[in-house]
């Protein structure tokens, strides 16, 4: 398992959650993410749409799979542009 926090004030612009969900759609590995107390599974439109509400601009996110990498490396990348 990686924990990983990202800046999420690093983006030019507001990153769509439509964006957050298919990449993380695209991986194996199961992507949580911690915000306000709890944990969002990031694969899931209705709990991202409900549940995620950062108190921050920091998120933590947790990827844990075969493919855990390359999911932190990716998560890592959109929010940089």
């Amino acid at each position: 398992m990686i924990s990983r926090q990202i800046d999420t004030r690093r983006t030019f612009r507001p990153l769509p959650i439509s964006i957050l969900i298919n990449t993380a759609n695209t991986f194996h590995c199961d992507i949580r993410i911690e915000c306000a107390g709890g944990d969002v599974d990031a694969k899931n439109y209705d709990e991202v749409l409900r549940n995620l509400k950062p108190c921050s601009p920091f998120l933590l996110f947790y990827f844990n799979g075969n493919d855990e990498q390359a999911a932190q490396k990716t998560f890592e990348r959109i929010f940089q542009n």
